[in-house]
């Protein structure tokens, strides 16, 4: 078990990572002006916009929510759940109050999406098979990142963005 319990954490550290430069690399959105603009809209925290539940129909099996999850990477909001199986299936839910953090630049096979916020994006080809959605609504940016340990996180991707477009509705 312990070889499983660390390919879950360098996965999760890789998708930590992927979020954190993307993060810190602010997006490149041509808009340098709105960029800079903070959200005024209170945001929910990330594990009230996506639940247990929400997690646990994603992966197929029960999800939990990480007691490792204090890294925000400037996030105002951050949850991640797991699972104790082999899977090794992670979601990352994220809040920012500022579009800085709008990430699709930083993905060279990003889709843009439209219908879910002012603008969204989802890439399924991230480092070590990570799958990325964002979306923005005003200059909040709301992320998930989905990951496993089988290989095939891209499968997830439809919805995962279903999961968003749920979030995107709520908010």
């Amino acid at each position: 078990m312990p070889a499983v319990q660390n390919r879950v954490r360098g996965v999760w550290l890789v998708a930590c990572a992927s979020v954190l430069i993307a993060a810190g690399c602010g997006g490149g959105h041509s808009k340098a002006k709105a960029s800079a603009t903070t959200s005024t809209i209170p945001t929910s925290t990330a594990c009230n916009l996506v639940t247990t539940a929400d997690a646990t129909k994603l992966f197929g099996e029960q999800a939990q929510v990480s007691p490792d999850a204090s890294r925000s990477g400037g996030a105002a909001s951050v949850c991640v759940y797991d699972v104790t199986s082999t899977s090794g299936q992670l979601l990352q839910v994220r809040v920012y109050t500022n579009d800085q953090y709008y990430a699709q630049t930083e993905h060279p096979g990003a889709v843009e999406l439209t219908g879910i916020g002012d603008r969204a994006f989802v890439s399924k080809n991230g480092p070590s098979g990570l799958v990325d959605f964002q979306f923005v609504k005003g200059h909040t940016v709301y992320s998930f990142a989905y990951s496993n340990l089988t290989s095939d996180a891209a499968n997830k991707a439809d919805a995962l963005v279903a999961l968003g477009r749920q979030v995107a509705g709520a908010v």
